[in-house]
């Protein structure tokens, strides 16, 4: 999906730089634009040459600017911090760039000016826009890779696991040419690399006009979370002045907490997504392309062909957004018979853990139908939950707070109780260990079956985020409280 920049005015000098040149014919003089890609650079003003005021001003990361016509050869740009002026030293500044009449030069902003590597430090690319003209009915779309922490690229530009641009390293752009693409539909970008966490990244630019020649910049972090400012995304920009911000599609995880279900096929249309999911299993990652309206849910099947009856359950896609991860859990028992009511259902859980580099967070997600409502705590070498349970009055589907509690990075004991048991009674104990990592985020949920007196037979099944695709484990208790409802 497409995400509009709020433009602030840019400062173009067009007159003055054609009276400088003295030059009347401005058709024929060459022109360049801005493409601000680099994700740890504050906003700039673009200087050109020796000039002493700026051609384009406060153009921030992820922003395109408009074009403007140059009379002079070669070209220097100076980035500054927006509204420093002439008496602050730029910040990076181009090579040299000897132009040619009626010539298009994009100036793309690349790299980390944090980074401690060349590989990746900050620098200026000039792309000289020469696409060939797309034939009737189609595009060209000419693609820039520019993600400081990815590695080498593979990008299937269908999801048809075909590779129509292989081996894209970095600073490095698909060609001059394009790549010539149908017009007026969606395009699906896949990305393929041998670094785990682009398994789960793929971008569908919206249908554009036939004729459009579209520079396409992959830019952002890996190690950054899709949904934040500095994540992997895509900076489109056409030749009739589209602009925009492409986040990456949504992706789901399917994880079967129902031990009722039994094993469980996951399908998107008519493509199995996931094959014989058991309890506690949790399926690969699953990106939804827009149009798709419903993720379906079928009892496991011996076969990858969709089945012909009616799903169990059947999830709508429609509030999943861009830039977004989510975790679905299957929970509750199928209708056995015609006549018997189901309450297997498949609730979402956003994935939206504070970016916490010190310490882990839990999200606690209630998941068993037999249980009543419950609290749950870190217990701290203490017997008992505390007075002021961090995971309170948690009902049947509902979910703590969605950035997540801190809790230590060390091995703990996470108590769970009813949440109308007695202070006295001592909870349900289990052991999460080894300790969770600094900076991740775990989903724990609770899962299996609840009978009064005995939770012997539940389980926290515990869903990492710190590494794609995301891992899981199924805890048992080490130990049961005596009370019950």
């Amino acid at each position: 999906m497409f995400d509009r920049f709020r433009w602030g005015w840019l400062t173009v000098l067009g007159a003055a730089l054609l009276a400088l040149a003295g030059c009347g014919d401005d058709e024929e003089l060459p022109q360049l634009r801005f493409i601000h890609a680099s994700p740890d650079m504050p906003a700039v003003d673009v200087y050109v040459n020796e000039l002493e005021q700026p051609l384009f001003t406060n153009v921030s990361y992820g922003m395109t600017t408009e074009t403007a016509r140059f009379p002079t050869s070669p070209l220097t740009l100076h980035l500054r911090p927006a509204g420093s002026g002439l008496e602050s030293p730029p910040l990076l500044s181009s090579q040299p760039l000897e132009t040619e009449k009626d010539v298009q030069v994009s100036f793309v902003a690349a790299g980390e000016q944090g980074s401690s590597t060349s590989e990746a430090s900050s620098r200026i690319l000039p792309i000289r826009e020469d696409f060939a003209p797309p034939a009737p009915g189609m595009i060209r779309v000419r693609i820039v890779h520019t993600g400081t922490d990815a590695p080498t690229l593979n990008i299937d530009m269908n999801d048809d696991n075909s590779i129509e641009v292989n081996e894209l390293e970095r600073f490095t752009d698909s060609g001059a040419a394009g790549l010539e693409l149908p017009a007026q539909i969606p395009v699906h970008f896949r990305v393929r690399s041998e670094d785990p966490r682009t398994e789960a990244l793929g971008f569908t630019l919206q249908p554009l006009p036939e004729g459009s020649t579209v520079l396409v910049v992959a830019t952002g972090l890996l190690a950054t979370a899709s949904r934040t400012e500095t994540g992997f995304s895509l900076i489109v920009a056409d030749t009739q002045g589209l602009e925009a911000r492409v986040m990456p599609d949504p992706v789901v995880y399917v994880l079967n907490a129902s031990e009722e279900a039994g094993p469980l096929d996951v399908f998107l249309v008519n493509e199995e997504q996931a094959d014989a999911l058991g309890f506690g299993a949790l399926s690969p990652p699953i990106l939804i392309s827009p149009g798709v309206t419903t993720l379906d849910v079928f009892a496991a099947a011996p076969t990858s062909i969709r089945p012909a009856i009616p799903a169990l359950f059947s999830h709508s896609t429609a509030e999943l957004k861009s830039g977004e991860l989510y975790l679905l859990v299957a929970t509750g028992a199928p209708s056995s018979s015609e006549n018997d009511r189901s309450d297997f259902t498949l609730t979402s859980y956003a994935e939206e853990f504070t970016q916490d580099s010190d310490q882990a967070r839990l999200s606690f997600i209630h998941a068993s139908a037999s249980a009543p409502v419950m609290d749950a705590a870190p217990l701290d070498g203490s017997p008992l939950l505390p007075r002021d349970v961090p995971f309170n009055d948690v009902a049947y589907t509902q979910a703590s707070v969605p950035e997540g509690v801190p809790i230590p990075s060390l091995e703990l004991t996470l108590g769970v109780q009813p949440a109308t048991e007695n202070t006295g009674a001592e909870p349900t104990r289990f052991e999460i260990t080894p300790a969770p990592l600094p900076g991740e985020g775990l989903f724990g949920v609770l899962a299996g079956t609840f009978r009064s007196g005995d939770t012997s037979q539940l389980s926290l099944v515990l869903v990492s985020t710190a590494t794609t695709p995301w891992s899981v484990e199924v805890l048992p208790p080490s130990s049961s409280g005596g009370g019950g409802n």
